[in-house]
C-alpha cells in the first residue's frame, strides 16, 4: 500500500514528540513493507521511505515554478488572515493554514498523482482538507491522525473565547466529518470528538507508541558523568518541548512546587530537564537545562525517577512512553497520564498536589526496590506500544479491518499476557 503522510514541515531532527510519532510511523510502516510518503510546507521537495530508509524527491521543474505563481501567494495570505479570523493563536498558524491553501491541496494532490498513492493521512486536523480533495479527486481514501483534539487543547492551554472555540470546533468538524477514518490517540480523544456529534463508528482509537528498541542498552552512567552527577546523588528527569505552556508550565512546577519540598529529604537532589527552548526564568540551583539532547535513551537511564507533572493540553503524553521503555520509575500528574490505560501504583505513581507530589517522588528515591519494580512493570507495559504493534493497527484499519476498535480495545485488556514482538532497531535513515 502506498501512503501519503501530509503534515507539518520540522521534524528533522526528530526532537519533539509531533515529530518523533509522525517519523516513527513512516518508519515502521514502510517496514512492515508499505511505501510512505510525506508532503509538508517544502516547495522543493518530499520525502520518501521505504524498508526503513528516508529519501527526498524532488518536484518537477513545472510544478515547482507554478508553486511561485502570484495568484498562490495571495491565497496563501488570505489561509493566514482566515486562520486568525477564526481565533487560531498567532505562534500556530502553520498547523492550520493548510486547511484554506490551494498550494498545500496542489502539493498533496501532485504527490498523489505521481506516487498513485492508495491512502492520505493527515496529522493534525487542519492538514485534513488537503488529504481529503487530493483523496477526493483521485478516488482514494483519507484519514486523519487527532494527535489532540485540537478546540479542546485550544481552549484549555490558550484561553479562547467562547465564539473562537465555537469556529474552530466547526472548522475541525468539517474535516473529521469528511476523511473516510478518524484516529484518535486515546479513548478520551474520542469522547470528546464524540460529544461534539462525531460519528463513533468511524473513528478508531490507536496510541502513540514507543521505538523500544531504542531502550535496550541506554548509557545512563555515561550521562552523568557530562553533567559532573555523582552516582549516588538522586537523579530527576523531564523532558519536552519547552517552550510549549504545557511544559513550561511543568518547568515552573519543578522548580517552584517541587523542589522546595524534596531538597530537605534529598540532599544534592539534581534535576535534569532536556528540550529546545528551556524557560531560564524558572533557573534554580538544582536544574541543569540541557537542550535538545540526541541520546533521549541514556539522560532516561542516567536517573533515578522520571517526573510528568503537566496540569494542561489534550492528546497522550509521548514521554510515559518513553520513560516506561526506559525501565523508569515515574511520578505523574492525573493530567499527565490521560489517555493511558495503567494501573496506580504499579507502572507509575499518580499524585497532583504539590504536597502529594513531593511525597511520592521522596518516596520512591528512597526505595530502589519499589522503583526497580515500578520500572520493570513500566518496561512490560512499554512493549505493547512498541511502534510495531502500532503500524500494525495502521496497516489492518486501511485494510478494513478493526475500524470503531482499533488497537486500545482489542489488546490493552490482555496487558498480563506477553507483548508482541517488535521489529528490532531500525536500519539507518
Amino acid at each position: 500500500m502506498r501512503i501519503c503522510i501530509v503534515t507539518r514541515g520540522d521534524l528533522l531532527p526528530a526532537n519533539h514528540g509531533a515529530a518523533v510519532k509522525i517519523v516513527r510511523t513512516a518508519e515502521y510502516l514502510s517496514l512492515q513493507g508499505d511505501e510512505v510518503f510525506l508532503v509538508s510546507d517544502d516547495r522543493d521537495r518530499y520525502l520518501r521511505w521505504s524498508g526503513g530508509r528516508r529519501g527526498e524527491r524532488a518536484y518537477g521543474p513545472r510544478f515547482r515554478a507554478a508553486q511561485e505563481w502570484p495568484g498562490l501567494d495571495r491565497a496563501g495570505r488570505l489561509a493566514e488572515a482566515i486562520c486568525a479570523r477564526v481565533g487560531y493563536p498567532p505562534e500556530e498558524l502553520f498547523l492550520y493554514r493548510p486547511q484554506f491553501d490551494p498550494a498545500w491541496w496542489a502539493r498533496v494532490l501532485y504527490v498523489g498523482r505521481r506516487e498513485r498513492v492508495d491512502v492520505f493521512q493527515a496529522e493534525f486536523p487542519g492538514y485534513g482538507v488537503p488529504a481529503w480533495l487530493a483523496a477526493r479527486t483521485l478516488g482514494r481514501r483519507s484519514s486523519i491522525v487527532q494527535h489532540n483534539v485540537e478546540w479542546a487543547r485550544l481552549m484549555d492551554v490558550c484561553g479562547l473565547s467562547a465564539e473562537q472555540v465555537r469556529r474552530v470546533r466547526t472548522c475541525e468538524r468539517f474535516a473529521l466529518e469528511r476523511v473516510d477514518e478518524v484516529i484518535a490517540v486515546s479513548a478520551d480523544d474520542k469522547q470528546l470528538m464524540v460529544d461534539a456529534g462525531v460519528d463513533p463508528g468511524r473513528i478508531t482509537v490507536i496510541p502513540h507508541g514507543v521505538d523500544t528498541a531504542s531502550y535496550r542498552s541506554p548509557r545512563g552512567r555515561q550521562v552523568r558523568f557530562s553533567y559532573g552527577i555523582d552516582p549516588d546523588t538522586p537523579l530527576l528527569f523531564f523532558h519536552g518541548t519547552l517552550h510549549y505552556w504545557p511544559n513550561t508550565r511543568a518547568v515552573a512546577f519543578i522548580a517552584e512546587e517541587l523542589l522546595p519540598r524534596i531538597e530537605g529529604a534529598l540532599p544534592g537532589v539534581r534535576v535534569l530537564i532536556a528540550g529546545m527552548n528551556p524557560p531560564r526564568y524558572y533557573s534554580h540551583p538544582a536544574i541543569d537545562f540541557t537542550g535538545p539532547v540526541t541520546d533521549l535513551a541514556g539522560h532516561i537511564a542516567a536517573a533515578d525517577l522520571a517526573l510528568c507533572p503537566i496540569f494542561s493540553g489534550g492528546g497522550t503524553r509521548m514521554k510515559l512512553l518513553e520513560y516506561f521503555a526506559a525501565g523508569r520509575a515515574c511520578v505523574s500528574s492525573t493530567k499527565g497520564a490521560e489517555g493511558i490505560r495503567y494501573t496506580p501504583g504499579r507502572e507509575l505513581a499518580v499524585a497532583d498536589s504539590p504536597e502529594d507530589f513531593a511525597a511520592e517522588v521522596v518516596r520512591l528515591c528512597r526505595d530502589p526496590a519499589a522503583r526497580a519494580a515500578m520500572g520493570e512493570a513500566a518496561r512490560r507495559f512499554a512493549g505493547h506500544y512498541d511502534w510495531t504493534a502500532i503500524t500494525a493497527a495502521y496497516r489492518a484499519l486501511y485494510r478494513g479491518r478493526g475500524r470503531g476498535r482499533g488497537y486500545n480495545e482489542d489488546v490493552l485488556p490482555r496487558l498480563g499476557e506477553p507483548p508482541p514482538p517488535a521489529l528490532g532497531p531500525r536500519p539507518p535513515p
